[in-house]
């Protein structure tokens, strides 16, 4: 049998045809058309047909599949996202190979499935959207799997109004809360109502936003996500509760319908540990000045769920009982320096010096000092006045007064911590909380200063007088008031003449006052005239008595 050039031509290219539809689609879909194209619903395609035949159901669609615009707070869920127009879909269905398309939500709210129908799902969550695809393609198909994935969330404009910082329409997606939208206007304004925002649906229905128990307390109900068309309005704040006392964030609250006790408490963070939890006060307005106070239980329902309203103040009172920690610190040459927790009424001195490990040996026991904190007015307002008054205005009594503030050093406890450590316990104080126990570094050091010739420090030296440092000092100068030198003792401040000291100790000052400057000339011509006077006070008397 002869066959001619251009036959065999026509048979080689008929082959290469078939071979490329088979690489396209399946054996049984050779020759056949897809579904729903030049064809019934009740045709082979439908339930029924053959294994091979439900393995070609839907004709790829040559679109990319798009992604996720933003980041999302976490997975989606399909039980509370709404479908409507501008979501994408990815839809793929198994069966002897698989296959996938995807398919965007119409205007209308319709899914277009090619081949198969057309399902309404916006305005259903995407859970039942999900559903509903599935049952659609295994209506008309049998033997398939089916998956149905969100891809891309659709796009909203939502307005926001009132007091915010920028008012007008913004853009979001429809996962997006409300806070997201007030925070792409700029926050809230001054003053604004944060737990009464409205979230004004398409349909009419108000859900309200409460910003501040979002905040406080994460509940996510309070933060409802957009959906088309809503409205955002933030309003101003107008009625509001006092919160005060032992809780967390004790502050003014706005409050809204149905608060109570327990939702403005767990807005406040909650009660303090050392907060009693049995009682709380309410004082309410009765009139426009008038309060009334009422205890409220808290053993029970009835307390937690006690309504509040505008003008109520909570007073969240101190559990007395309450135990709290105290503390003392150790400065300075300690082994371990630091904060130690004490028992107040129980612990004493030597136990928090044992537990830092005891004094090193540098650490000079006649400065270390015992200073209390606790009830100790930091300001002495009579001192404070002194202090602007020149001494030669001040009577005797405020000149005693202010020398003897001066030298104080307030809130120290007196301690002879030599006498301590060497086992005298008449030293050993009880400690209170908030208490310091300083102990400094030997100085080894005498301080000279006043009229002397080398005023400065001078290295200490066991068992000597004041005398033996003024000599080192190179002795006093030719203006030096020995009669009123003092010795200034480091530990206390206190002042001591001379004639009074038996020993001096490292950290001690020696003081040497100049004499006093006298004008001679200004004492003789007092002088003369205090004489004048009393000579004419005894003429006048004399010629009285003639």
């Amino acid at each position: 049998m002869f066959v001619s050039i251009s036959g065999r031509r026509a048979a080689r290219d008929s082959i290469a045809v078939f071979l490329l539809l088979r690489l396209l689609f399946p054996v049984s879909a050779i020759g056949q058309t897809a579904p729903g194209v030049g064809r019934s619903s009740s045709e082979s395609w439908k339930k029924g047909a053959s294994d091979q035949e439900s393995a070609m159901i839907l004709p790829p669609i040559a679109t990319s599949a798009p992604g996720f615009g933003s980041a999302l707070r976490g997975p989606v869920d399909e039980n509370v996202y709404i479908v409507g127009p501008g979501d994408a879909f990815a839809i793929t269905v198994w069966a002897r190979i698989a296959q996938s398309f995807s398919a965007v939500v119409s205007p209308e709210g319709k899914l277009v499935l090619p081949g198969v129908s057309t399902i309404p799902v916006a305005g259903l969550t995407l859970a039942a959207a999900n559903a509903a695809v599935r049952a659609e393609i295994a209506r008309q198909y049998r033997n398939v799997e089916v998956s149905v994935s969100l891809v891309e969330l659709r796009r909203l404009q939502v307005s926001v109004v009132g007091n915010v910082e920028r008012p007008g329409t913004y853009v979001a997606t429809a996962l997006d809360p409300a806070s997201r939208l007030i925070e792409l206007a700029g926050g809230t304004g001054p003053k604004a109502g944060r737990r009464n925002i409205e979230l004004r649906r398409r349909g009419g229905a108000v859900d309200r936003v409460d910003l501040v128990r979002y905040e406080r307390t994460g509940d996510l109900a309070a933060n409802p996500p957009i959906l088309d068309g809503d409205v955002v309005v933030v309003p101003w704040s107008k009625e509001e509760v006092v919160v005060d006392g032992y809780v967390e964030a004790p502050a003014v609250y706005e409050i809204v319908s149905g608060d109570t006790i327990r939702s403005l408490l767990e807005i406040a963070g909650g009660l303090r540990r050392s907060a009693r939890a049995d009682t709380v006060e309410v004082r309410r307005f009765i009139d426009e000045h008038h309060t009334e106070e009422t205890l409220v239980s808290l053993q029970g329902d009835e307390g937690w769920n006690f309504p509040l309203r505008d003008g109520d103040q909570i007073y969240v009172r101190a559990n007395v009982d309450w135990k709290v920690v105290e503390s003392v610190v150790l400065e300075g040459e300690f082994r371990h320096p630091g904060p130690y927790g004490i028992e107040e009424g129980a612990d004493r001195l030597t136990d928090v010096i044992r537990r830092a490990g005891g004094f090193t040996e540098d650490a000079s026991l006649g400065e270390a000092r015992l200073l209390r904190t606790r009830g100790m007015d930091p300001i002495d307002l009579e001192y404070e006045r002194l202090k602007l008054i020149p001494v030669q205005d001040m009577s005797e009594e405020e000149y005693a007064y202010f020398k003897t503030k001066s030298r104080e050093r307030k809130g120290q406890v007196v301690v002879n911590f030599q006498k301590l450590m060497a086992g005298d316990e008449d030293e050993n104080r009880l400690l209170h909380g908030g208490d310091r126990v300083l102990a400094p570094k030997k100085l080894a050091t005498i301080t000279v200063s006043g009229s002397v010739t080398f005023p400065g420090l001078i290295t200490f030296s066991e068992g000597q007088r004041p005398s033996y440092y003024i000599d080192l000092a190179g002795g006093y100068t030719s203006d030096a008031n020995r009669g009123k030198a003092r010795v200034v003792r480091g530990v206390t401040g206190e002042w001591e003449p001379f004639s009074d000291v038996k020993t001096i100790v490292p950290g001690d000052e020696i003081w040497v006052p100049e004499k006093p400057d006298r004008k001679w000339w200004q004492l003789a011509r007092e002088t003369l005239a205090f004489v004048a006077s009393v000579a004419t006070v005894y003429l006048v008397i004399d010629q009285a008595t003639n």
